[in-house]
Order: C-alpha cells, then sequence, then structure tokens
C-alpha cells in the first residue's frame, strides 16, 4: 500500500513539474498567429502599428468660416432680455375686438397685458373709412412700443371674407382648387395679399387646408 502511495506522489509530482515547464515555455515563446495560423510578416506588423493621421486642411481660412459669430449683440436677444414675463406672454397673444373702434377694452390690451396683436372679423367692419380709422388707432396706441403689433385678418376668399363691402370679392378656394392650375392659384393668393396691405394688415390666415371629406358638408370652401 505504501509502495503504491509513493508511486501516485511521483507520477503527480511529474505530471505537475511537466505542466510548469510547458506554461513557461509558452510565456518565453509567445507568438501571434496570423491568418491560417500563419505568422504574421514583418511588414504587416509595421503597417498595423503605424497610424495614420488625419489630413489636416491646407486652408486656414475654412476653420474661420464655420465658427459662429461672436462679435456685435444679437438684437432679438437684447430685445428679449429687456421684456419682463408679462411682456413675454402677451406677445404670444392675438386677440379679438368688441367693436368698430379702438375702444377702452382694446387700449386696455395694449397698454397692460402687451397684446401681440388683433384679429379683424365681420363684426369690426362697417366700411372703408371706418376700418382705416380701427386700423391706425390700434397702431397709434401701440406706437410706444418697440414691438409692433400683428394686424391680421381671415380673408380666405368667397364666402369667408372679412373685407368692406366695396371691395369685389374673390371665388372661394375650392372653386381655385378645381382650376388645377398653379399659376392662377398664385396670382389670386397675390391679389388677395396686395388688398389686405392696402389697410395696413401684415397677417392673413389664410389659405386654409380643408380637408372635403364629407360631400353633404355645405362649410367647406
Amino acid at each position: 500500500m505504501t509502495r503504491k502511495l509513493i508511486a501516485l506522489f511521483i507520477i503527480t509530482a511529474f505530471i505537475f513539474l511537466s505542466g510548469c515547464s510547458l506554461i513557461r515555455n509558452i510565456k518565453g515563446n509567445r507568438k501571434i498567429l496570423g491568418p491560417q495560423g500563419k505568422n504574421p510578416s514583418s511588414s504587416d506588423n509595421a503597417k498595423d502599428n503605424n497610424t495614420v493621421p488625419p489630413k489636416q486642411s491646407t486652408n486656414g481660412n475654412n476653420e474661420n468660416k464655420i465658427q459662429p459669430k461672436t462679435n456685435g449683440t444679437d438684437p432679438v436677444k437684447k430685445q428679449l432680455d429687456s421684456m419682463t414675463l408679462d411682456e413675454k406672454l402677451g406677445q404670444m397673444v392675438i386677440t379679438g375686438i368688441d367693436s368698430y373702434t379702438a375702444d377702452g377694452n382694446a387700449l386696455k390690451m395694449i397698454n397692460s397685458y402687451h397684446v401681440g396683436g388683433f384679429i379683424v372679423l365681420s363684426q369690426n367692419v362697417k366700411n372703408t373709412s371706418q376700418l382705416l380709422g380701427l386700423l391706425n388707432s390700434l397702431k397709434k396706441a401701440n406706437s410706444k412700443n418697440k414691438i409692433p403689433l400683428f394686424i391680421s385678418v381671415d380673408e380666405e376668399g368667397g364666402r369667408i371674407s372679412r373685407m368692406p363691402a366695396e371691395f369685389a370679392n374673390f371665388p372661394p378656394n375650392s372653386t381655385i382648387g378645381r382650376a388645377n392650375n398653379a399659376a392662377f392659384s398664385y396670382k389670386v393668393g397675390v391679389a388677395i395679399a396686395h388688398k389686405i396691405k392696402s389697410f395696413g394688415f401684415n397677417m392673413d390666415f389664410a389659405p386654409v387646408l380643408d380637408i372635403n371629406s364629407n360631400p353633404e358638408n355645405p362649410v367647406i370652401g
């Protein structure tokens, strides 16, 4: 029994020592294998180890061209920085008027609430001279403010017209659309723009993209 233990110990020690010798040999002669188990050539190693630097621009002016401008002051930012929170909120609002004139309520909207503009509807239009007087009064009331008012109207053509009766009306957009002529549609738009601009309007809530999904609905167009 003792002899068997001694023999087993000798065999185990031999295997252990042989393994250590093999590991040292591998560590001392380690090589990186290339494709198909072959050693890579020295030229390949040099190629892999040489990092190609990024190409530098030969024209130094190109870098200056893409740099954001830092000189001077942005007038928009300067204007916003000078405004109170109430003024900023007011500029986001376009409100209506309940009468034919710039009454006390309209003046309060300008002076106290700092509204961004007004929309003129049929209830605010009697005739040409009255409409001109209304718009001029609104602009005069806002003359002390640095930001001009949006004086807007919903002039779509057809039965959706807010202009005085003295002005000729344009056909509805459904009629213009059926003509299927881009040049004609453009000319109608230009004519409407000239008409409302002559009064001092600077915004039109038109044209409107309506989806006529129900042929029995006469509202569209």
